[in-house]
């Protein structure tokens, strides 16, 4: 079985994004979320801090937190593990790493937390410090928040 990079970051992107009917996140919050990690993804790997390309930045070592470590992830990248939600995923890469998408975060929004994802739920994590929310209109700051360089 030949496993595409694309197909990779899909997962990625499925894993850090709640799949539809498992949370209150509403399926529009779902849509622009997908295109909103696939967008960090792709600011971050124009920036060669995590490596020189998108497969570099989901495999850099503790920023995603499922990759290569979560059962659910290798079912995601193997289409066991809610396949619609992880196609709709790649969907969402293909559209941003496509010429001449049009960008919803600023190029310096690299970095995201889930507050609800968080242990404790709503704790903020140390690395927010110093880098400045990107409200993003039409997403609950419950489930993501994003934040870029100063």
């Amino acid at each position: 079985m030949t496993i595409s990079v694309n197909r990779l970051i899909a997962a990625t992107i499925a894993s850090e994004v709640p799949p539809p009917g498992t949370t209150k996140f509403t399926p529009e919050q779902i849509a622009l979320a997908r295109l909103l990690v696939a967008e960090v993804i792709s600011h971050r790997a124009k920036t060669n801090r995590w490596g020189v390309n998108a497969y570099d930045v989901i495999t850099a070592r503790l920023q995603f937190s499922a990759v290569l470590r979560e059962e659910y992830w290798f079912k995601a990248v193997l289409g066991e593990w809610f396949p619609g939600h992880v196609d709709a995923c790649q969907v969402a890469w293909e559209k941003v790493s496509a010429p001449g998408y049009s960008y919803v975060l600023p190029t310096f929004a690299l970095n995201y937390y889930s507050p609800i994802s968080m242990k404790p739920a709503g704790a903020v994590p140390p690395w927010v410090k110093g880098l400045i929310e990107v409200p993003v209109p039409g997403l609950d700051p419950d489930y993501f928040r994003f934040y870029r360089l100063p």
